[in-house]
């Protein structure tokens, strides 16, 4: 795939590889040396300044936090993870989709023991 440079409303140019944008932000190659905050958040630095790192992901997008060196974690903002999430359905209805076909769901009419609860 050809990657596609785009401006986004931050001044950042990324370069989406055939991607939705708006879904793509875990694919993103993110290009601006004028920013004047960290690629990637270590540890103890993001738990220090976590207001920061909030406000970042708010206004920039997604925020890496890293331990030992490695991506470790990622904060989001709440409208881009429901985006990116999609809706979830109720338990209700997760268990009325359920394929059900072919399960047997009766007791097997054995008499079950009286609890006596303390």
């Amino acid at each position: 795939m050809t990657p596609q440079a785009v401006r986004t409303d931050h001044g950042l140019v990324a370069m989406a590889w055939g991607l939705d944008l708006a879904r793509a932000w875990g694919y993103l190659v993110c290009l601006d040396w004028s920013i004047d905050m960290p690629a990637a958040w270590q540890l103890q630095e993001a738990k220090n300044r976590f207001s920061e790192v909030v406000e970042e992901a708010l206004h920039s997008g997604p925020q890496t936090v890293t331990r030992r060196g490695e991506p470790v974690v990622v904060v989001v903002a709440i409208d881009t993870w429901r985006r990116v999430a999609g809706p979830v359905p109720s338990l209700k209805a997760f268990l009325r989709s359920a394929p059900l076909d072919g399960i047997e769901l009766s007791r097997d009419g054995v008499d079950r023991p009286d609890v006596v609860l303390p």
